[in-house]
């Protein structure tokens, strides 16, 4: 199989997967935990398609940038991982005061600056 097949294939699933969830909530997902788990795919899926190798080379092209699909894909999954936190607390039994420094908004930010900056 070739990797356009496959990341293509992947990115449907994903967005096919976020369309599910969202009819079955009714376009309103009802506590936190499905709130993030929408937005954690939502930033897969983004992640995905922006790493399909013709609209990677499109991105690159027509912004000038070179890799920056990549960053935005990377960023993507950065955003994707904070934006699951409240799932993986919620599975497993912690109060939201103990998620500690992992669960930090301003990690995800440093991240995102450190990325953008180097």
């Amino acid at each position: 199989m070739s990797s356009v097949l496959v990341s293509t294939a992947i990115a449907t699933i994903l967005w096919g997967n976020l369309l599910y969830k969202m009819l079955r909530f009714r376009r309103r997902p009802q506590n936190d935990a499905q709130r993030a788990n929408s937005l954690a795919l939502l930033c897969m899926a983004l992640c995905f398609t922006v790493l399909d190798p013709p609209l990677y080379a499109v991105i690159d092209r027509v912004t000038g940038v070179p890799n920056l699909a990549r960053l935005l894909a990377n960023s993507s999954g950065v955003v994707a991982a904070c934006a699951f936190a409240p799932v993986a607390t919620e599975l497993s039994g912690a109060t939201p005061r103990d998620r500690g420094i992992w669960d930090s908004w301003w990690l995800m930010a440093l991240t995102l600056a450190l990325m953008i900056g180097l």
